[in-house]
């Protein structure tokens, strides 16, 4: 026999080295199974005996099962992964092995698959990502062993523009994005931009630079400062810190705050938020807690976005509350509300493409809808 994939699931059974193995627990699976049609540990158990036999399609029939009945079972996914791979197929193996590593972010074979699939895919840089994660988790296991500290250094290009249609008086937005990032280790990268806005018959350009540094194992600290010499709705000097932490299971939380200030006033601006993936699907929340002038405004937004594979997603995000809004000189505490439905899509190995269609009601009556595009390079 040479089945050469990871044992399939938790309890305790190695890849078989012989046939005999193989066709002896499925003996035993289906001797259980002829007492208890229903009984899931020996449907478990005849699933793996057949996948080392290679019969995929009547092994990938029972997981299938397996999982309609219990669906937030890691074992049954890293059986329907590795079935997934043996046909060939890694890249089908990818969002079954990201939603059991969620549900079970201790199991090491779920790690040790994904590495696998990763590379198998044809996406090796995300495979060495993954494994320096494991590395941190299980820093024992020899599997996950420290890979080497260097990385081909990679530069990202990004041009974006919007273009949005104010209601009232107000005219039409235009901004136009231009940013780079610089990766050279990983976690820790350098990045900087301009952002040129026209509104309200004003011309802003915002400049702004900033660092991201590893902050203990699965963290990361964001540092930014950025300031604009005509300022006229852009603020004169701006701020940023911002830490993300990666606990296991899969969320993902972060704090962050941020100085604005104008010619009238600063303002502050703290938020909160949390992620949670779940399989392809990725589910966020953020609070916003703002103050300038002795006022307070606080804003909630939700956010959903399906991940189509590991480069490719759509998303929509829906928000409600208050917030600090700067028109000319002024800030003001607004009511705002809004949605947006967002994209992005690899167009190739160096060139992807991301574009947002959103509405935004500041206040009753005031009413911003636009789009955006943009592309990315990385080389």
């Amino acid at each position: 026999m040479t089945f050469s994939l990871l044992a399939l699931g938790s309890h305790g059974y190695a890849a078989p080295s012989t046939e005999g193995t193989a066709t002896e627990l499925e003996f035993q699976a289906r001797a259980r199974l002829a007492r208890q049609a229903d009984d899931p540990a020996a449907l478990a158990d005849l699933a793996r005996a057949l996948a080392w036999q290679e019969r995929w399609d009547e092994a990938q029939a029972l997981y299938e099962r397996l999982l309609r009945a219990t669906p937030d079972d890691a074992d049954h996914l890293l059986g329907l992964a590795q079935i997934w791979k043996g046909r060939g197929h890694p890249d089908r193996a990818l969002p079954l092995l990201r939603r059991a590593r969620a549900l079970a972010p201790d199991y090491q074979d779920v790690w040790q698959s994904e590495i696998q699939a990763l590379s198998a895919s044809g996406q090796p840089e995300q495979a060495r990502k993954l494994k320096e994660l494991a590395h941190q988790r299980f820093p024992d296991a020899a599997w996950a062993a420290a890979p080497p500290t260097s990385m081909r250094p990679a530069t990202t290009v990004s041009v974006d523009t919007e273009f949005a249609r104010l209601s009232g008086a107000r005219g039409d937005r235009r901004e136009q994005v231009l940013h780079v990032v610089h990766q050279w280790r990983p976690r820790t990268n350098v990045f900087g931009g301009v952002i040129r806005t026209q509104q309200l018959g004003t011309l802003d350009r915002y400049f702004y630079a900033g660092t991201t540094l590893p902050w203990g194992p699965g963290s990361t600290l964001q540092l930014e400062l950025g300031g604009s010499s005509t300022h006229h709705i852009a603020p004169k000097q701006r701020l940023g810190v911002q830490w993300q932490v990666q606990p296991g299971s899969g969320w993902d939380l972060g704090v962050g705050w941020r100085l604005s200030r104008y010619d009238t006033a600063t303002a502050r601006l703290w938020q909160l938020s949390a992620d949670r993936y779940w399989g392809s699907h990725q589910w966020g929340y953020t609070v916003y807690l703002g103050s300038a002038r002795g006022a307070n405004a606080v804003s909630h937004k939700l956010m959903w976005t399906y991940h189509l594979s590991d480069h490719d997603r759509i998303g929509i995000s829906l928000s409600h509350g208050h917030e600090i809004e700067a028109e000319g000189a002024r800030l003001s505490r607004t009511q705002v509300r809004s949605a947006s439905l967002s994209g992005h899509h690899r167009l190739t190995d160096a060139w992807a493409a991301t574009w947002t269609l959103g509405w935004l009601q500041y206040q009753p009556g005031y009413l911003r809808r636009g789009a955006h595009v943009g592309l990315r390079y990385t080389f």
